[in-house]
């Protein structure tokens, strides 16, 4: 039942934009409009205009944002993208300062601290070995094959 409704809201949609278009003058009949109309010409939403700077930048640079301070999102930022997008990383910060507090609290920044060691202390591993041939080492003759080095032959 759902999924048609959205089936049938998603049709009236696409309609919808093809009329506008087609009214605009994007559809097929474009090429019958000698320019395109400039809605935004001469005003202050015309991006050829340089905005003016209300603040200036020490201002606005000094200004710390909250993630720098808090080191965590925002609750609305991080409420909305954990219910469309669980996985991302501000959605999971949220989630873990929810379920530690730090919002109902009024915490301030929280550092998180590990104690287990790290994927590359555990793993143990090295930089990879030089391939080069050191001198003195036997290879094998010129035209023999790995079938022969593997299983040598019978007598």
């Amino acid at each position: 039942m759902r999924r048609t409704g959205m089936m049938v809201a998603g049709s009236i949609l696409g309609l919808a934009v093809l009329a506008s278009a087609e009214a605009f003058g994007e559809g097929p009949h474009a090429h019958s409009h000698p320019r395109p109309i400039q809605w935004f010409s001469g005003t202050y939403l015309d991006p050829a205009i340089p905005r003016p700077d209300l603040f200036p930048r020490v201002v606005w640079n000094n200004i710390p944002e909250h993630r720098q301070v808090y080191n965590r999102p925002r609750y609305g930022t991080g409420k909305f993208l954990y219910h469309f997008e669980p996985t991302s990383q501000e959605a999971m910060a949220w989630e873990t300062n929810v379920r530690n507090g730090n919002y109902r609290n009024h915490r301030g920044a929280s550092v998180p601290m590990y104690w287990y060691p790290k994927p590359w202390e555990a793993l143990n591993t090295r930089a990879r070995p030089d391939f080069q041939q050191p001198s003195g080492v036997e290879t094998a003759p010129e035209g023999t094959t790995l079938l022969e080095l593997v299983e040598p032959a019978s007598p």
